[in-house]
């Protein structure tokens, strides 16, 4: 509970705000002129538009329902007529616009009443058509709860297995509003005492039932019970049997008011969609105080200190950052509040003895208060940024260590072609000083091909300047390949004519780190394809050069679907080995000039030049089907397959690369949320 007065901070306004923008279908039954009023999402959910909808009559809703769910539908609303206290709620199948059926659990309560009779009835739609069924929406409902936000109103409790089912625990809200605890004895006395008389005898018998079973392991069910003020409240009570070595040990459960549980869900979602990480709402009041309403328990973890202890005053936050970035952090802020822009900067925490780097980012809000809400996100970057300043510091280094190497050195007179060795260097190049005389044109064999141009550009630029300086490779007699630094200074004379003179240094060790660090930074550890950060730095180049040949580039995201539930049912090895595979597959069927990333997590990306949307669909729907057909080995036993969902967009005319990604990023979701293993098209 300990979240709950945050959430009566939000505003009723803000909160139906939430719920026209959620995924929720809302509807509101005219029972006596038979006009259904629905929101865009109802019609949605069955792919129409209110218009092309309306007017929906009972009838008109009738007919899009599965013929065999009608009369479970009826029976729903018998049974509402019957028990007007009891809600409405149903599961069932609505036809598509495209043919299809979708599966829909409907909840509701009379909302108008004339003369004691209900004349209205509004309600809620979800889709629910992967889940197929109340069960499995209820468990999954209740397991983003808990994932989301600990601090809600939900009971729990835990009692024997056996009669007369004796309680062992009872949660403290569970005791402060029903007036349960331990020491009330078991479910057969004071709990089930407590029912409304209406439904004792069918929750006992549903109970009984349930307890007896030898298949099911959980109970969901809605009833009335009685508080410790003599109220009647509506709860919805979760039961789950623990098996251990295949015995029943132990019921644990949990029960919740259903309508608080609904508000503050909606609320989490909202919040919990942002991002992982301290997901938080900043608010800075008029009078210039700032406080979190909301930030979940990972505010601890970065600032050190407790969402109670920020909820109204946020002094402390702004205590724990970095004295040297404190200014700068506030000017951030106030310029986002200025202008209502997006809010992001990278910062650094002090937590007792260590300092942690920390990247922020969150959209601003004007709150009719006058106050500016940010609704964000701040995720611990130290390591990275500790990656970043070594490897800037290592090259820096680098680059002075060749500057002032003297492993060689030599003299080269420009009009002659004449050219003079020290020891050293008949080494670096794999000559024996018995066997050769150096001159200008055996050093120029022994550049690599590649490279003679950028030679000749630095001699090119010593004239100018003075200063022949130039990395490239030389190639040995054995065909070796090395790296070398050239440092030389330029002088000409009338007489001599002209000269370089410098050294020449085998950096191949170091070049190799240089480029292995630099290979790092730009690879994913896992799948040894580009990361998140090079995909950025290489595909604005490519964009760029799009605009100039004026050809079709087009973009594929992908999602691996249900990776999460491959990490928790076989575990992390397994979804490491799912990664791998996918991405080398993909990269197998890929071209050699497109650009193909991880963005994160199970999330990747290509860019192909010269595709249009239609080819790159067709590219899609091969991959898709590469990827359904792999087969993920762990051992001889252990084999199993996965599915990916993608988005599909050609980039438009100037379109930013965000935008890109944002609308094929959409399309991805789409796939996702049509039935997975799909390709989808941008708008």
């Amino acid at each position: 509970m300990q979240n709950q007065s945050h959430f009566k901070a939000v505003s009723q306004q803000h909160i139906l705000d939430i719920l026209h923008n959620s995924e929720i279908g809302l509807w509101e039954w005219d029972m006596q002129n038979d006009i259904n009023q629905i929101n865009e999402r109802w019609a949605a959910m069955i792919g129409y538009t209110v218009e092309e909808i309306s007017p929906l009559t009972f009838t008109r809703f009738e007919s899009l329902i599965h013929p065999d769910d009608l009369p479970i539908i009826h029976a729903a609303l018998e049974a509402k007529q019957a028990v007007p206290e009891r809600l409405f709620s149903c599961v069932f199948r609505m036809q598509h616009k495209q043919g299809r059926w979708v599966w829909i659990k409907a909840r509701g309560d009379f909302s108008q009443f004339e003369s004691g009779k209900p004349v209205a009835m509004a309600g809620v739609h979800f889709e629910v058509t992967e889940l197929m069924g109340k069960i499995e929406l209820e468990r999954v409902v209740y397991q983003q709860l808990d994932e989301l936000m600990a601090g809600t109103r939900v009971a729990f409790y835990s009692y024997e297995p056996t009669p007369p089912y004796h309680l062992n625990y009872v949660s403290p809200n569970l005791t402060a509003d029903f007036g349960l605890s331990m020491h009330s004895g078991d479910i057969n006395t004071d709990w089930h005492q407590r029912l409304h008389p209406d439904e004792r005898d069918y929750v006992i018998a549903e109970f009984r039932q349930f307890m007896a079973s030898k298949r099911r392991t959980d109970l969901i069910r809605t009833f009335r019970m009685r508080d410790k003020n003599g109220v009647y409240q509506y709860i919805e009570d979760h039961c789950h049997k623990v098996i251990e070595n295949g015995e029943v040990v132990r019921v644990v459960g949990s029960a919740q008011n259903v309508q608080e549980f609904m508000d503050q869900d909606r609320l989490l979602k909202r919040i919990a969609d942002v991002a992982l990480g301290l997901l938080y709402k900043f608010v800075r009041a008029p009078d210039g105080t700032v406080s979190f309403p909301f930030a979940n328990k990972s505010i601890f973890d970065i600032y050190g200190v407790t969402a109670e202890q920020v909820a109204e005053d946020a002094s402390s936050v702004f205590a724990a950052i970095h004295p040297d970035d404190v200014q700068r952090v506030a000017e951030s802020i106030e310029e986002s509040a200025q202008t209502l822009l997006p809010w992001d900067c990278e910062y650094r925490v002090i937590r007792g003895d260590s300092t942690m780097w920390v990247h922020g980012q969150s959209v601003p809000e004007l709150e009719s208060d006058g106050s500016i809400a940010w609704y964000g996100m701040i995720m611990d970057i130290t390591e990275a940024k500790h990656t970043e300043q070594q490897l800037r510091e290592y090259q820096f280094q680098l680059e002075r260590a060749q500057e002032i190497a003297k492993l060689g050195h030599w003299r080269a007179n420009m009009s002659s072609g004449e050219l003079f060795w020290s020891d050293t260097i008949f080494a670096i190049f794999g000559f024996d000083k018995q066997d050769i005389t150096p001159s200008l044109d055996l050093f120029n064999s022994c550049v690599h091909p590649e490279d003679i141009e950028a030679v000749r550009e630095s001699e090119r630029v010593a004239m100018e300047t003075g200063l022949h300086n130039v990395e490239h490779r030389i190639i040995r007699p054995d065909g070796e390949i090395r790296w070398v630094h050239e440092l030389a200074d330029y002088t000409q004379t009338e007489s001599n004519g002209r000269y370089l003179t410098g050294t020449v240094r085998d950096i191949t060790e170091t070049k190799l780190l240089e480029l292995e660090l630099r290979k790092l930074s730009d690879t994913d550890a896992l799948t040894q394809i580009d990361n998140r950060r090079s995909f950025f730095l290489k595909a604005l180049p490519m964009l760029n050069r799009q605009n100039r040949i004026q050809q079709p580039i087009s973009v594929i995201m992908f999602d691996i679907d249900e990776f999460k539930r491959v990490n928790d049912l076989r575990g992390h090895s397994a979804g490491d080995q799912v990664l791998i595979k996918v991405s080398a597959a993909v990269r197998s069927r890929l071209r050699g000039m497109d650009l193909f990333a991880r963005l994160g997590g199970e999330e990747f990306i290509v860019l192909a030049e010269s595709i249009t949307c239609e080819q790159a669909v067709n590219v899609a729907e091969q991959l898709r089907h590469l990827v359904s057909q792999l087969e993920i080995k762990l051992d001889r036993d252990n084999v199993f397959k996965v599915t990916a969902s993608f988005g599909v967009a050609e980039r438009l005319l100037d379109e930013s690369l965000d935008d890109l990604m944002i609308r094929v990023d959409k399309a991805m979701y789409r796939a996702k949320q049509t039935g997975r293993n799909r390709v989808a098209v941008a708008d």
